[in-house]
């Protein structure tokens, strides 16, 4: 799974916030849709998740910050752009 977490990164980092909603949130569709096997599984759970904090800036209760902290070189050019989220969960992500 890390691989696929490390496309999902290289694939989604430069881009805004508007455009990682609409792209991440076309790929869960997807992923609902189709079957899936452990690994497909978890990603999905996992961008899922990510997709949850990018629309409420809330921890998700599925992945918690430890599994967020794998889509730090998104978060990080995001927050380079403006995106903002709650300094507790800032503190967790960054310690």
């Amino acid at each position: 799974m890390d691989y696929l977490i490390k496309s999902f990164n290289e694939k989604h980092k430069n881009k805004t916030y508007h455009h990682l909603i609409i792209d991440i949130s076309e790929e869960v569709a997807y992923l609902d849709r189709i079957k899936k096997d452990f690994y497909t599984t978890k990603y999905h759970q996992y961008i899922g998740d990510f997709l949850f904090f990018l629309k409420t800036g809330i921890e998700p209760a599925g992945i918690k910050a430890e599994g967020l902290k794998l889509f730090l070189p998104v978060i990080n050019q995001l927050t380079g752009k403006g995106f903002d989220f709650n300094d507790d969960l800032r503190e967790k992500l960054y310690s």
